[in-house]
Order: C-alpha cells, then sequence, then structure tokens
C-alpha cells in the first residue's frame, strides 16, 4: 500500500540506525532494498540538578551539526534521537552517525515539545561517555491582563517564540505560565477584544517566579457588520476574518498552518441576525473576507490604516473552484505550493499543494479575478 514513486526508507534499531536511502517503487514489481545499520556510535553521560544530584526520567535529546551530509534527510525521516534518564541520571543515546550533536535535557513532565529549544544546549562528540547535563529548575512568570479603566478581557493567551500560546479566563485577568526554562524571553498577550500587547527583556531564573505587575491593553479598532447571502437574507455561524494578511487553504480562509505574518488576523462568527463584531485591531490596512460552508464566500473589503467600520456589508457568493496541474521537465511535481490571491487583494492569500500526480485543486474560492 505505498505510493508507486520515489520514497525514503530508513532502519532504527537499538543496535545501530541506517542512512536514508532513495527507492523507485513500481506497482508490479516489489521493490528488493537492503538497509545496513551502518551508524552504531553512542553518546552517553548524566543528568544532574543545581546541586548536582542525578534526575531521574528526564529526556535527553540529541540533533546532528546541520553540517553533516545526509543529516537533514534522516532527520525528517526518523526525527531527533531521545532517551529517558535512568533511576541514577545516566543516559545513552545509540545508533548515532559519526559526528557532533547537540545535546538537550527536558524535565520530567515539562510540556510543549517547543520550550525544548529554549533550554540550553551542549554539544557532545560521538564516543563521549562522560557528558554532564546540568538542568537547572524550571521558573515562572505571573501577572495580570487589564484596560486601562481596570476591567479586564473575558479571555486572552499568554504566549512566546513559536510554541501555542496558553490560554486563560480569569476574572480578574489573572495568569499564572509555569516550567519555564531560565532565561530571557518576550511575552505577547493576544485576545479578540484589544491589540496585541508585547512585553519584553523579561529575564526568568531558576526556581523563582517573576511578576509582571498589571499589563495594560488597549481596545483597539472595532469592526461591526452583517453577513447576508446573494439573496440579502442574513447568514448566522459565518466565520468573518480580519488581519494585515490572511492565509487560507483550498476551503477555508483559516488555515490550520500558516506563515507567521498572518497569524496576527482575528475571526469570529455571526450570529442569529448576521451580525458580527470584532474588536482589538492595530494600526494598518486591514481585510476583511466572510464565509459559510454552504452559502459561500464574500469579496474582500479593505479598511484603513486607523479607522473604524461598523456598517459592514458581508455578501456571500456561492463558492467556484480552481483546478491544474504542476510539471517539472515533463514529469508530475508533486508537494510543490500553488498560492492564489485576488488581484485587488494580495494581502489574502490562499495555498495548496500539488498531488502525487502533480494535480492541485482549490474547492472553494469566491468569483473574482486571480493571480
Amino acid at each position: 500500500n505505498l505510493p508507486a514513486k520515489v520514497i525514503e526508507v530508513a532502519a532504527l534499531h537499538e543496535r545501530g540506525s541506517s542512512e536514508a536511502q532513495e527507492v523507485e517503487l513500481s506497482p508490479k514489481t516489489p521493490a528488493e532494498v537492503t538497509i545496513e545499520l551502518t551508524h552504531t556510535g553512542v553518546i552517553a553521560g548524566i543528568v544532574v540538578d543545581d546541586a548536582g544530584e542525578p534526575i531521574e526520567g528526564a529526556q535527553v535529546s540529541a540533533w546532528p551539526s546541520f553540517g553533516r551530509r545526509g543529516g537533514r534527510r534522516n532527520r525528517r525521516l526518523m526525527g531527533r534521537t531521545q532517551e529517558l534518564t535512568d533511576a541514577g541520571g545516566r543516559f545513552v543515546l545509540r545508533g548515532l552517525a559519526d559526528g557532533t550533536y547537540g545535546l538537550r535535557a527536558t524535565p520530567p513532565g515539562a510540556p510543549g515539545r517547543g520550550r525544548l529549544w529554549f533550554r540550553e544546549s551542549k554539544e557532545a562528540e560521538v564516543g563521549d561517555e562522560n557528558v554532564r547535563l546540568v538542568l537547572p529548575a524550571d521558573g515562572s512568570v505571573t501577572g495580570k491582563v487589564a484596560f486601562a479603566n481596570g476591567d479586564a478581557p473575558d479571555a486572552f493567551t499568554v504566549g512566546f517564540g513559536f510554541g501555542s500560546p496558553t490560554p486563560f479566563t480569569t476574572r480578574d485577568g489573572s495568569f499564572t505560565l509555569g516550567d519555564l526554562p531560565p532565561r530571557g524571553y518576550s511575552f505577547v498577550i493576544r485576545g479578540i477584544g484589544f491589540d496585541d500587547k508585547r512585553v519584553g527583556e523579561v529575564q526568568i531564573e531558576a526556581g523563582k517566579t517573576k511578576d509582571l505587575g498589571t499589563i495594560t491593553v488597549t481596545r483597539g479598532r472595532r469592526l461591526a457588520g452583517r453577513v447576508v447571502d446573494a439573496g440579502g437574507s442574513p447568514v448566522q455561524g459565518a466565520l468573518i476574518r480580519a488581519g494585515r494578511n490572511i492565509w487560507g487553504d483550498g476551503s477555508s480562509s483559516n488555515a490550520q498552518f500558516g506563515p507567521p505574518w498572518a497569524r496576527n488576523a482575528k475571526d469570529t462568527r455571526s450570529g442569529e441576525d448576521g451580525a458580527f463584531v470584532i474588536s482589538g485591531l492595530g494600526p494598518g490596512v486591514m481585510s476583511v473576507v466572510a464565509e459559510h460552508e454552504d452559502k459561500g464566500r464574500s469579496v474582500i473589503l479593505t479598511v484603513g490604516p486607523r479607522d473604524d467600520a461598523t456598517a459592514m456589508n458581508l455578501a456571500l457568493q456561492p463558492f467556484g473552484a480552481l483546478e491544474g496541474k504542476v510539471s517539472k521537465g515533463g514529469q508530475p511535481a508533486s508537494e510543490i505550493l500553488i498560492r492564489a490571491s485576488m488581484v485587488e487583494s494580495p494581502q489574502v492569500t490562499y495555498g495548496v499543494q500539488s498531488g502525487e500526480d502533480g494535480t492541485f485543486r482549490f474547492d472553494r474560492l469566491a468569483p473574482g479575478l486571480y493571480k
């Protein structure tokens, strides 16, 4: 049940691992492959806390030097090498190719793979068996989010780096974010009803809590209006998105994964009468689009760099579709990104990838001229 194309194959065992190799598959003849476990290198050591006491259950991850030939392909296929420490804090990483690795340790039960990259890295060579990783206690940050009049927003998130932000819905706007590796941070406070607020140059110390005090946020600009169908009737449950940049996929204006510059868009749903309100928008030209699974998508409206807009009328039009095929050197080209944006609204982009046969399709697009 594998696709009839060139694929990558590798093997991983406690005694060793292999290099990734390309294999061309045919629907008629099974491919005969010999995989040799050529990588048998070992890095071993111990994980201790600030006091020198061993830490049981810590996860040690090894990432090879980015300069090693073939390393990127192997990492994509098999991921990073990792192991848990035993009762004495000891770890052994096996099946490593020769070279230099960056080692990071994560405390037991620590959340989020993204926080791994905020921990200190220590380089080690294959063959090193006395690596000592010091894992200081995590710190935390606390504070309170409020408007200028003292009211707290109904909901907000606190985030940093590229990981998912943590949501909070406390009555007084208070929050506490723990499990933070000691280092400097820049936090971003986001919510539907206010402008994004960035709090930078925050130094977290091992085992301590940093109090940020009251963080005052601004309610920001406000967009309001109605969503109607092609006949002028109100539409309930339509998705409305507003932002300086909006990134969608082949079926929605809210792609699950988008570029960093498109992550600040805000969205809401229309009520029974088709009405909607989006507040907390910062300065800059805003693009606004509405869509409903059955009734279609609106043309994209733009709002001036500092204007409120409280009488918007977003009229849905039935979806259209766009499909085609990508080739390279006369052969189908798979996994190619195709982007489409309306000529009048280049800040709103929809993206899909070509399939194994090079074909691609946008299932849902508003009528109009696209680039």
